[in-house]
């Protein structure tokens, strides 16, 4: 048996943090640094869809190395796997490395999908927040829930959030949605829609992809 395997059978057996909801479960650690390092890759456009997650992996040491916010997230998955499995000092000592070469603070009940962008710091994530894969945080962004509650966001897959932007509450984002810089949501934002504004509005819908003109129905 080799030390990989056996570092997974130990990993499987050891005793995580209870969660009624299993579908919070971090990803697994090297799949998410993998899918992270892709989206870095794709940002640069330099992204090759062919790249293995081994490949992947290999790369993710020069991307820590010349990007500001790749070391951050890895020390965040880091802490998300170490604060699962109830190791509560290595995942503090994890965070502190978040904070400090990534310049961004997410708490442990933060969900981040494999392939998250966060290029810069200057980011808060708190609560039960969950962000998609594919989905991009500007800098000076805030996701948190409401004082004195525990649910934050939800973003769907590909969601954009721009500079200085706040989302607040237990709102739900919609896949392929913008939200514009220093905009404040408080609500739901539809699927495809870009937001400005505080409180933010929807002022375009985007058409799937194959169909033109605007959407039917898109707020002005």
């Amino acid at each position: 048996m080799t030390i990989r395997t056996r570092l997974h059978h130990i990993a499987a057996r050891w005793p995580r943090r209870s969660d009624p909801d299993p579908s919070r479960r971090p990803p697994p650690f090297l799949d998410a640094v993998a899918e992270d390092s892709r989206r870095a890759l794709e940002a640069q456009l330099k992204h090759d869809k062919s790249l293995t997650r081994n490949e992947l992996l290999r790369m993710t040491p020069r991307l820590m190395a010349t990007t500001d916010g790749q070391l951050g997230l890895v020390a965040f998955r880091a802490q998300s796997t170490l604060a699962d499995l109830r190791l509560r000092l290595p995942a503090a000592l994890a965070r502190q490395v978040c904070r400090l070469a990534g310049g961004f603070s997410i708490g442990d009940e933060v969900l981040l999908s494999p392939g998250v962008l966060v290029p810069h710091g200057q980011v808060v994530i708190d609560g039960r927040t969950t962000v998609g894969a594919g989905s991009s945080i500007r800098p000076w962004c805030r996701l948190s829930p409401l004082p004195g509650t525990d649910d934050g966001p939800t973003l769907g897959g590909r969601v954009m959030v721009g500079t200085g932007a706040h989302v607040i509450g237990p709102v739900k984002v919609g896949t392929w949605a913008v939200i514009g810089a220093h905009a404040v949501v408080t609500e739901d934002v539809p699927p495809r829609a870009t937001v400005v504004g505080n409180p933010a509005r929807v002022v375009a819908i985007a058409p799937p992809k194959g169909r033109r003109g605007p959407q039917a129905g898109a707020s002005r």
